[in-house]
């Protein structure tokens, strides 16, 4: 074999890979284009069907008792809003969601006399463990409050997801039980003081 030879050899072996390569580099804009359609995400290396993993939060939420809890506590005055909102934008009703709940939390945690300031509890991990140590949340329910940040993360930064209203919806409902549930074990505010 001369070198003529293993030319053109190599030239046949990789000409298919070569050509796929090529295809996929003139197409990617409309392929990528197109991934979110599937409404899958992938952040970082966070990887999953946003969708499925909402209705899988929200089925879990209900067998760790969060929604059965989340009943007997007020009812949040802007879940009507961000339901609606969900038809319209539903990644800012996941927004606007996750930050009335993170709201909430901070509050009550300041209410049970936790040194624990806002941008504090922003750090993963920590919200969690707070709630869990301030009594407000039990461990299984704080580890589905994480799962539930770690999808609000992804929706906050996929370039363009695609998340269906209904999807949207369904996390609002979950943020929402959240909410209910950690208000439902907040202490009142002190009667002779502000409330936070």
């Amino acid at each position: 074999m001369d070198a003529l030879e293993f030319i053109a050899s190599m030239t046949r072996s990789l000409a298919w890979p070569a050509a796929l390569v090529a295809i996929f580099l003139v197409l990617r804009r409309h392929l990528v284009a197109r991934l979110p359609d599937l409404e899958s995400l992938e952040w970082k290396d966070f990887r999953f069907r946003f969708g499925r993993r909402v209705h899988q939060i929200a089925s879990e939420a209900r067998e760790n008792q969060v929604q059965a809890e989340a009943a007997t506590g007020p009812a949040i005055d802007g879940e009507v809003h961000r339901l609606a909102l969900a038809d319209i934008s539903p990644r800012a009703a996941i927004l606007e969601a996750w930050i009335e709940l993170e709201g909430a939390a901070a509050t009550a945690l300041r209410r049970k006399g936790a040194a624990v300031s806002r941008q504090e509890l922003q750090q993963p991990s920590r919200l969690a463990d707070a709630l869990i140590v301030g009594g407000l949340l039990k461990p299984a329910q704080a580890s589905l409050l994480s799962e539930l940040r770690r999808l609000r993360n992804a929706a906050a930064h996929a370039s363009d997801p695609k998340i269906t209203p209904e999807t949207a919806r369904e996390f609002v409902g979950v943020a929402a039980a959240f909410e209910r549930l950690i208000r439902a074990r907040t202490p009142a505010a002190p009667a002779d003081g502000p409330a936070a």
